[in-house]
């Protein structure tokens, strides 16, 4: 019962933090312009959300606004997350919602047929079930060749 707990536990903390991510990302739709382009997400201690800006004239200004940017950060989450705004200067940090993650390159990974297969297969004989897998597999194997020499052959008439 304790693992199901952590488990429990655990999925929480990442559905709470995936709602954190979703907000980064729609920051601008959150804050609304022309709030959300000075006023930027560093991120987040505890309860405390801390916001930033390049400008010490604007971070002046989200101080004054800090109430209405916990309610709309709040209302974004459906719960209060946040109970305090904390405003830094930016002076070179990346704020979260600027930060860019390229998908990952897919490959194709191509299987490829077995060496020597459907040499072993009277040796499993024996093992009838093994060898009805074996066969199987082995077929499998001969249904991909026959495609590739049909398709093969398509490409050669062309």
């Amino acid at each position: 019962m304790e693992d199901f707990y952590k488990f429990l536990n655990k999925t929480i903390k990442n559905k709470e933090k995936l709602k954190l991510v979703i907000l980064w990302k729609k920051w601008e739709e959150v804050l609304g312009l022309p709030l959300a382009e000075y006023v930027l997400p560093l991120g987040h201690q505890e309860r405390v959300l801390i916001v930033g800006s390049e400008d010490a004239l604007v971070l002046q200004e989200a101080h004054f606004v800090s109430q209405e940017i916990l309610l709309r950060v709040n209302n974004f989450l459906g719960e209060q997350v946040f109970d305090k705004v904390r405003v830094k200067l930016l002076r070179g940090k990346t704020p979260l919602n600027r930060i860019k993650v390229s998908a990952p390159e897919l490959r194709r990974y191509v299987i490829k047929k077995p060496k020597n297969l459907g040499s072993v297969g009277q040796e499993l004989k024996k093992y009838p079930k093994i060898f009805e897998y074996y066969q199987s597999y082995v077929a499998y194997w001969d249904a991909v060749s026959a495609r590739k020499e049909e398709r093969n052959g398509r490409c050669n008439r062309n």
